[in-house]
Formats: C-alpha cells, structure tokens, sequence
C-alpha cells in the first residue's frame, strides 16, 4: 500500500490565503497551487521552481496543517466522526462513512463546545476533513 501526503484543494488553499494563513517558503520544497491560464495545477516550490514567476498562486499545506491552523489561529477543531449505518445495508453488511464535524471550543472552563456539522457523509477521512476546512473557512471565519 503506498502512502502518500493529501494537500488541500485549490478552494481551500485560495480561502486559506484570504484568511491570512502563510506558509513560508525558505529551506525547504513547498508544494503550492498555481493557476496556469484556466489551469489550476498543484506545483512544487523549490530550487527550480519560484512563485513569484506565476500569475497566480497559493501555499498548498497538507491537511493536517490547515487543521492545525484553524485549531491554533481561530479556535476551531476540525473533526471527523467515523459513523456505522448499521441499520441500514449496503450489499447486506453494515458500512461505514466518515461525517464532517467542526467544533468551537469555548474560553475559559466551560465545558460544552458548539458542534457544527455539514451533516454530509464521505467515503474517506480526507474527503471529510477537507470538506469541514470549506465550511469552517466560508462560514465560520
């Protein structure tokens, strides 16, 4: 099985940027979304390679950055909650779907956070998280 990195969308990376998230770019190989014409391409900034050669373009952290972000600048949580349908089958057998959910921490010592969710179902826990950073990044920030 090969693992590989999932790095936000062009949406999210576009909405992250006009949130104020930054990414900086020294010592290291950054992936980045570019807009090359109508093209949306996901690129690689490094020794070869430079933004500001584009027309237009947006860090393109993993998911997991994003997340962190969201939880360290504005408070929110990003997370998924894996759901049985046992009730319901699918080929006779009860399956499983990841559920997008946001929560609000409160300051202070209160206990009970708000909960927002899409209410939307995903195959993957990538698909949910990034679809919770899209509602968080257009709703909620």
């Amino acid at each position: 099985m090969e693992i590989t990195e999932d790095y936000v969308s062009f949406e999210v990376a576009k909405l992250l940027k006009e949130k104020g998230f930054y990414q900086d770019f020294f010592n290291e190989i950054t992936p980045v979304w570019k807009l090359n014409g109508n093209k949306e391409e996901l690129a690689f900034y490094g020794d070869d390679n430079y933004p500001c050669e584009w027309e237009e373009w947006y860090s393109a952290p993993t998911l997991h950055m994003a997340c962190k972000w969201l939880r360290k600048e504005h408070n929110l949580y990003v997370s998924p909650t894996y759901r049985c349908f046992c009730g319901s089958k699918k080929n006779d057998k009860p399956y499983y779907k990841w559920e997008d959910r946001v929560l609000i921490l409160p300051s202070g010592n209160q206990v009970h956070p708000q909960i927002y969710g899409i209410h939307e179902y995903y195959e993957t826990y990538e698909g949910a998280i990034e679809a919770a950073c899209l509602y968080v990044l257009k709703n909620l920030i």
